[in-house]
């Protein structure tokens, strides 16, 4: 991985809610359905995924996924679920992007209705819910 040295890191929403919105990343910049995050993902459960883009300095960055399931990809690979409390780190480098896909929205009653449109879903491998970031500098 190239050092990015001298370059500020930024993440941009591709697809969701706010598509083209830029968060500029300082130290840190956290995703996650929590209102307190800086990305929040409000169509996910709480407990399924959190994710940090740290800056490391000299112009490194990660992303620090904590996903209870397979749901967060970086550049279509499936980021392995989480079984231990550590979050797994994964260097960023221009361009990259990262999805967070979800087939059940929060809060939606599980009926034979939301089964019908799941599994649907998961026969295209299509998500109900998606939201798409993009990792840049400049």
């Amino acid at each position: 991985m190239q050092p990015l040295v001298g370059r500020s890191g930024f993440i941009r929403i591709e697809e969701g809610k706010e598509p083209g919105r830029i968060y500029e990343i300082h130290e840190k910049l956290s995703i996650g359905p929590d209102r307190e995050r800086d990305i929040v993902l409000e169509d996910f459960d709480p407990n399924q995924v959190h994710a940090t883009v740290i800056h490391q300095g000299n112009g490194c960055y990660v992303l620090e996924a904590d996903s209870r399931g397979s749901n967060i990809k970086v550049n279509g690979q499936i980021l392995p679920p989480n079984k231990s409390r550590m979050p797994h780190a994964y260097p960023l480098q221009d361009g990259d992007q990262i999805s967070f896909e979800n087939f059940h929205r929060r809060g939606q009653p599980i009926d034979r209705l939301f089964f019908a449109e799941a599994r649907d879903s998961l026969r295209r491998g299509q998500p109900v819910y998606r939201t798409v970031l993009v990792f840049g500098t400049r």
